[in-house]
């Protein structure tokens, strides 16, 4: 279940052609601010309370167990979640991160999590918010757009469960618009651009929050959901998605997407290549996606 962000969150982050040059090599220097939701199982016979006094002592922040809610807080929470069955399901959710404190931070919790004997399966997911309150309608339009142009280099880089509409909570963007041809993304791309309005847009969507990109948060909290990850507790796999979104959602939203014409005969190596280079991914990401592909499609049981 999701837990969006408020727009009060968001900070000024667009970078500087100089920046660009940086993030490409190094570590990622937006302040744009985000959260996650970790869904996952927690050991047999653990409380959430337990968990989150584990989480408190070993990853160093302040973290409390409490009953479902939506509510923001400035604190990492544990909630039940019914749909991953009130014995072991929870969601862990964070307070606002940013930058590099806030990928640390959120290591440490990874690494609590794991450590604490929590697992997950293929009904969890890795929820992550990114605030966009400061941006236009227009910048909005566009990472809507690059989104389903580039929809099958992450269902790449996802596991087979992620992938497509195979999962009902986390739905194609570009299916209801013919599937996953050139056709379809172009006409996805066409209804996301003729929005003349924020609920023009989320409209587009088919006003719902299943989707890989959830547009849903936008109205009312200023936030862009990304639902596409499959659980983890793997602070390596947490902190290369952030990365890599963080850079996604940046150079997006100041992008000119064109329709694509062809481009279904890339191989899945030249469309990562297209996408790393139009999204200023920083280096340290792309290696880590690369490996991550290939263990993928390696025997496609990889999660």
């Amino acid at each position: 279940m999701g837990i969006d962000y408020p727009s009060k969150w968001v900070l000024d982050t667009h970078n500087n052609e100089a920046t660009h040059t940086a993030m490409e090599t190094a570590m990622t220097t937006t302040t744009r601010t985000f959260g996650v939701e970790i869904e996952c199982h927690r050991p047999a016979g653990m409380t959430t309370e337990a968990l989150a006094a584990l989480v408190r002592e070993r990853a160093r922040v302040e973290c409390y167990a409490e009953g479902y809610n939506h509510m923001t807080r400035a604190y990492w929470k544990i909630i039940l979640d019914g749909s991953l069955g009130y014995a072991t399901g929870c969601e862990v959710v964070s307070p606002v991160l940013s930058g590099e404190e806030g990928i640390a931070e959120l290591r440490r919790v990874m690494n609590a999590l794991e450590g604490a004997g929590c697992k997950v399966r293929v009904d969890c997911g890795f929820h992550l918010h990114v605030g966009a309150s400061d941006y236009k309608l227009r910048e909005l339009r566009n990472i809507a757009k690059c989104f389903v142009k580039f929809e099958n280099f992450f269902d790449h880089i996802m596991p087979a469960s992620r992938r497509a509409d195979a999962n009902r909570y986390v739905l194609s963007n570009r299916s209801r618009y013919g599937g996953y041809t050139d056709l379809a993304a172009n006409a996805a791309m066409d209804a996301f651009a003729r929005a003349r309005s924020i609920p023009a847009l989320i409209s587009a969507n088919q006003n719902s929050r299943y989707f890989k990109l959830n547009l849903v948060p936008l109205t009312k909290y200023g936030t862009i959901e990304f639902r596409q990850h499959s659980g983890t507790v793997n602070a390596d796999k947490a902190e290369n998605w952030v990365r890599l979104i963080l850079s996604f959602v940046e150079q997006a939203a100041v992008a000119r997407p064109r329709a694509r014409r062809g481009e279904k005969n890339l191989t899945p190596a030249e469309e990562m290549g297209r996408f790393f280079k139009m999204f200023h991914v920083p280096e340290n990401v792309r290696a880590f996606y690369i490996a991550r592909r290939r263990e993928l499609h390696r025997d496609g049981t990889a999660q």
